[in-house]
């Protein structure tokens, strides 16, 4: 399993490099990214302003049907927390309509 998540490890940071205004740490130890979303904060679509990483977290969801941890539960505001437990094939399409619901927001 040590591979495997090696494998889906380098796979997200791949595709989280691809999207515009998100950065991130390559995790040593943990099956999560922490992923700072600050580029996000102030912008908004169809009447829905992204203030927090609460709001972006909710709007993933409605928006790419993902769910991600907002950094607020780890006094991490402006981050959001992106695990990787999971197969590749829902990780890379969880990543996609995250990409996707991103470019929304203006």
């Amino acid at each position: 399993m040590c591979a495997e998540y090696a494998r889906r490890r380098t796979r997200v940071a791949n595709l989280l490099s691809e999207i515009r205004g998100l950065s991130f740490s390559m995790p040593a130890g943990a099956f999560y990214f922490w992923v700072d979303i600050s580029y996000y904060l102030g912008k908004s679509y169809d009447g829905r302003t992204i203030s927090t990483a609460v709001d972006l977290a909710d709007f993933l969801l409605d928006y790419a049907q993902a769910a991600v941890v907002p950094g607020e539960a780890f006094h991490m505001p402006k981050k959001i927390r992106l695990s990787y437990a999971n197969s590749i094939e829902k990780l890379e399409q969880a990543l996609t309509d995250i990409n996707h619901a991103l470019a929304l927001l203006r």
